[in-house]
């Protein structure tokens, strides 16, 4: 679990009086601000200050770093980091970790672009609600693949799924799901970021659950390896918004930290993904190839930790 720190505002609930930090001067740190109190995005409990206050108090650590507490708690043992933040991102997000991640980030070069720099596209799918639903029925012509068949790297055949007629593919051609792209789960707690590549399915539309992404200018097979790693993961719940059903916005994932090591690393690691999806079915895998295919994984995390650490020196 990770929060924001404890606060002990120096004010009551109802406001109070108090002076922003003087100019020139190292803005406080965030634990003793009676700004919030966060238990991980799920609840901020906010003071009640005076609008002139707060924004005063905030204009005057313009282009000041800040120090975020990040703590992480681990049975009995909570260890504690902090972040200098400046002021203009720090009032864009306010999330610890997710400025303790970027701030590991900055010392490793070309290793680390932007995901979005190397996708062709990533569409929405489409949902059906309300009297929408009616639309689904069980002897269409496209295939309707939600989150639930996204699991351990594959896209899993089932009798009971869903379908859509043509014209509805027609009418909404961002959720037209092709052979090749990588779907991603964009909405769930706990299942944010689940993927997969799309090897046996022809005619298939997704849920508004899922991104569909395309791309020419990175190996998809790799980027499927890649979103599973526990940095990935990490991001995913660094980034994720909402409290009862976590999702992670388009913005958020165009900008994720992809990193890229050498071509012969990643068609190495692609090709192997490939001969391990290749031995049985493409829609579920035994746990035999799910072990193969997490030792990639690790072994793909290995690397960019090592990137990191070599950054950060």
């Amino acid at each position: 679990m990770a929060y924001g720190g404890n606060v002990n505002p120096p004010h009551n609930r109802k406001g109070g009086s108090g002076n922003p930090p003087p100019k020139g001067r190292r803005a406080p740190a965030l634990s003793r601000l009676p700004l919030f109190a966060a238990s991980k995005g799920v609840t901020h409990f906010l003071y009640e200050w005076p609008p002139s206050l707060l924004s005063n108090m905030l204009c005057e650590v313009t282009d000041l770093p800040m120090d975020v507490p990040y703590f992480t708690v681990d049975g009995n043992q909570e260890s504690a980091q902090t972040v200098a933040v400046n002021q203009e991102e720090l009032l864009s997000r306010m999330d610890p970790g997710y400025h303790l991640m970027m701030a590991h980030l900055k010392n490793v070069g070309n290793d680390f672009k932007k995901l979005g720099e190397y996708l062709d596209s990533c569409a929405r799918g489409y949902g059906f609600y309300g009297d929408d639903r009616s639309l689904l029925t069980r002897n269409g012509d496209l295939e309707y693949i939600h989150s639930v068949d996204i699991r351990d790297f594959v896209i899993r055949q089932s009798p009971q799924r869903s379908m859509v007629t043509a014209k509805i593919g027609r009418q909404h051609q961002r959720a037209l799901i092709r052979k090749g792209d990588l779907l991603l789960v964009r909405v769930g707690k706990g299942c944010v970021g689940r993927c997969a590549i799309v090897t046996w399915l022809t005619n298939a539309f997704a849920s508004d659950c899922v991104y569909v992404l395309s791309s020419k200018r990175i190996d998809l097979y790799y980027l499927c390896l890649y979103l599973n790693t526990p940095f990935s993961k990490k991001y995913f719940d660094t980034c994720t918004r909402g409290v009862c059903s976590r999702y992670i916005t388009k913005v958020d994932l165009m900008a994720m930290p992809l990193y890229l090591p050498e071509k012969k690393v990643i068609r190495r690691l692609s090709r192997a993904f490939k001969n391990i999806l290749g031995k049985t079915s493409p829609s579920c895998v035994s746990e035999d190839q799910l072990k193969d295919t997490l030792a990639l994984v690790n072994e793909l995390n290995v690397l960019i930790s090592s990137t990191i650490e070599n950054g950060d020196r």
